[in-house]
């Protein structure tokens, strides 16, 4: 087969052993690696497309410089570990700053893998400000490097290890019963919940409640979410009603302990039943001298009064019931209180102002006067009774609201600090999605987390630094944004979406992206290929993305190509999406000039190294002697060497 038929014409000559790469000027060349859709020389140039340092290293002014030498003009410090970031010595940051400035490169900044809402395993205010706390050191050593412009420092949404998304949702084939029609349907198949008083969360499964219905109806997401939300408000019913019973069981369990302990168990005699109030008065007297140590025998000094039933030990018992009973009325009391106030319920609320000013006092004052322990265990009881009477407080809420609550308190407290602390040159808070299948890593939890958060940016603009309402929200909109990670995202594949529904999620968060991570997969796991090797949608993507911001910077993030080859991912990348070589968006493109030389390894590795030649022999130098060559001990039919 000819050269022009072969090679000049982009096909394999498939009568050789191995074809190597097509021609490289052919204008077919690589169409199999690019992007669909994408048309060389005119995707983004290079200045657009960064690349990540390499995050394991602490000397970071040597990544990056590694990075700066592969032509890349963004680069991206990424020392995700939140221990390893603090391994970076604070020069470096200065250092950084003057390198930027030298070559002439952008710089931006992968903060570390902290949960902003605070939760580890568990969740009280003070971690949510411990987050906090490290995330504004970020951002400080972020402004050492950019200290004129806005830096953009990416954090991801959320950090929660092995926890799995809040709403567990798939994309699944279901039969509608009523038509009985199969069609695909998105569902939610259970739901994360968090109890704000002790700060833990559990699984709840959202399926079916067959005790109490039969329905099988196929619902939508909206109607999905709502029976949820009725989940929720019915377990936190059914907890508060659940924990009033138990405090009153032990009230009830200790007054009848103390009423055991001073008449004993006997039916009393109609003499003993007029005695009975002076019997009880003698004894938790006697019981109360016993306690302040003025008598050392309280049954003998009993018996000197006549009365031969008194059970100290019984007594005790229902004093540390009616005593744990009231502790757990104050908890639950504040609780109702809390619960009062945020609603603005005042029926409620003069409900529990009356205990609080009436009966509250009357405990108080006799919690530690055992002779009155019967009426403490009365007026217990009655403080149960109010409860009973007010609105439940829902310490159960969908995890996903939590999370918003305390992560958009995060954002705005730091974007607030950052302004006031560096003016116009605060760094750019961009919110990331982490890999699906985790928490809040869809569309709709960036836009309600940006969205919530930028709305308390403003109002503490307004409240904190005077500035006006038009003013405030444009600089929280300024302030914080989205960085989009398109191979995060595809791994909504593995629960059964796919390219419709990508695209819908981008549709809904194109408007807050100031970031892009770049990164390859097949929706399974999260690896991290270059692009164009994985099923990323990316140029429908960047289709939708440049409708709001052509000029956002796009990061790759490629480890899982850097590791088995040793080269850099940008190459790949920039011949994927057709990327012009000269800023003037002229030809060629590099996916056309990608190997021109027609090399045998064509990027993707070594298909016929050097050793392969010498060993199977490539001309008659490699033949054993005795066939004329100048190799000895060699088969006669391969060239191997002979085991």
């Amino acid at each position: 087969m000819g050269e022009e038929e072969g090679y000049w014409k982009g096909k394999e000559d498939k009568s050789t052993f191995y074809a190597g790469a097509d021609y490289g000027f052919d204008p077919n060349y690589t169409d199999e690696f690019m992007i669909a859709g994408a048309q060389p020389g005119y995707g983004p140039k290079i200045g657009e497309i960064g690349i990540d340092a390499d995050f394991r290293l602490a000397n970071q002014l040597k990544a990056v410089s590694d990075k700066v030498n592969t032509g890349a003009k963004v680069v991206e410090i990424a020392r995700i570990v939140p221990s390893q970031f603090e391994d970076i010595p604070k020069q470096q940051f200065d250092e950084l700053r003057r390198l930027k400035k030298l070559v002439g490169i952008d710089i931006t900044l992968h903060g570390p893998l902290v949960d902003p809402s605070g939760y580890a395993g568990g969740w009280s205010p003070a971690m949510r400000e411990q987050s906090e706390r490290q995330m504004w050191n970020a951002l400080e050593r972020a402004h050492q490097i950019e200290d004129k412009g806005n830096i953009v420092v990416t954090f991801h949404s959320a950090n929660m290890d092995r926890i799995p998304d809040f709403e567990e949702r798939t994309f699944t084939e279901v039969t509608d019963p009523k038509t009985g029609k199969k069609k695909m349907q998105e569902r939610i198949d259970g739901f994360i919940v968090i109890d704000e008083t002790t700060g833990s969360a559990r699984y709840v499964d959202s399926g079916i409640d067959y005790f109490k219905s039969d329905d099988k109806t196929v619902k939508t997401i909206e109607d999905q979410k709502k029976e949820i939300m009725k989940k929720i408000e019915d377990t936190n019913k059914e907890s508060w009603y659940s924990t009033l019973h138990s405090i009153s069981y032990n009230a009830n369990h200790g007054t009848d302990l103390i009423e055991r302990a001073i008449h004993g168990i006997q039916k009393p005699t109609p003499e003993a039943e007029e005695n009975r109030e002076e019997v009880e008065k003698s004894s938790l007297e006697l019981y109360k001298k016993y306690l302040s140590g003025e008598i050392t025998n309280v049954v003998d000094a009993l018996k000197k009064e006549g009365i031969e039933n008194f059970d100290s030990n019984a007594l005790i018992q229902g004093e540390t019931f009616l005593k744990d009973s009231y502790f757990k009325l104050q908890q639950l009391f504040n609780q109702a209180y809390n619960t009062a106030l945020r609603n603005n319920d005042q029926k409620d609320l003069k409900k529990l102002d009356v205990f609080r000013e009436t009966i509250a006092p009357k405990i108080l004052d006799i919690q530690n006067d055992p002779a009155r322990i019967k009426d403490f265990g009365e007026y217990v009881l009655q403080g149960i009774n109010v409860l009973r009477s007010v609105k439940e407080p829902q310490t159960l809420k969908p995890m996903r609201d939590f999370a918003i609550d305390k992560s958009s308190e995060t954002f705005s407290n730091l974007a607030l600090k950052a302004y006031k602390n560096f003016g116009s040159s605060a760094p750019i808070i961009s919110i990331e999605n982490p890999p699906a299948g985790g928490p809040m890593a869809r569309a709709k939890d960036l836009k309600d987390i940006v969205e919530e958060s930028r709305k308390r940016l403003a109002e503490k603009l307004m409240k904190e630094e005077n500035m006006g309402a038009g003013a405030a929200v444009k600089q929280a909109e300024k302030l914080i944004g989205v960085t989009w990670d398109v191979g995060h995202i595809n791994m909504i594949r593995k629960m059964g979406y796919g390219d419709k529904e990508l695209l819908k999620e981008t549709e809904i968060v194109a408007p807050y992206v100031k970031h892009v991570h770049l990164s390859d997969n097949f929706g399974m796991e999260h690896t991290e290929l270059p692009m164009g090797m994985g099923n990323v949608p990316t140029q429908k993507m960047m289709d939708i993305l440049k409708q709001y911001n052509n000029k956002v910077k796009k990061i790759i993030e490629a480890v899982n190509w850097y590791e088995p080859f040793k080269v850099s991912p940008m190459r790949e990348t920039l011949r994927a999406f057709g990327s012009p070589i000269y800023s003037m968006k002229l030809a060629p493109s590099w996916g056309s000039v990608y190997n021109a030389g027609g090399s045998y390894w064509s990027g993707l590795g070594s298909y016929l190294p050097e050793k392969s030649f010498s060993s199977y022999g490539t001309s008659f130098s490699t033949l054993p002697s005795e066939l004329g060559g100048q190799s000895g001990g060699r088969s006669r039919l391969s060239g191997a060497p002979i085991e």
